[in-house]
């Protein structure tokens, strides 16, 4: 009777394979979790900008159709319009704002209501 002492070639290669393939998933989700935080990132940027886009609104009480804001380095097309509510001396005021440079971005949007006293 023969005993077989330690690991024949086709175990080794199945568990080379098996941690190959495990080390292949955590790469990608590390890759997903770089872009989502790269994503996420230039959205809270972009928020940001659209809230003190709106406290210019409230403090003039009008805005420029279309600007360009730089901030962390970064260009943003802001673009703000007004648009009647059908009640006495209020408007609704909507701020868009999204990267500049990459018109396919995703944008973020705040509405909002001014009231001219």
């Amino acid at each position: 009777m023969h005993k077989q002492r330690g690991f024949s070639l086709l175990e080794t290669l199945i568990a080379v394979m098996v941690v190959a393939i495990a080390l292949a998933a955590m790469l990608h989700g590390m890759g997903v979790i770089v872009q989502t935080q790269t994503a996420l990132n230039e959205q809270a940027r972009a928020q940001q900008v659209a809230w003190q886009q709106w406290l210019a609104v409230r403090s003039l009480g009008s805005s420029e159709e279309k600007i360009t804001v730089t901030q962390a380095n970064q260009d943003w097309a802001v673009f703000t319009t007004f648009s009647d509510t059908g009640f006495p001396d209020t408007r609704q005021v909507s701020i868009r704002v999204q990267p500049s440079d990459d018109k396919q971005a995703r944008s973020v949007q705040l509405s909002a209501l001014v009231v001219n006293q």
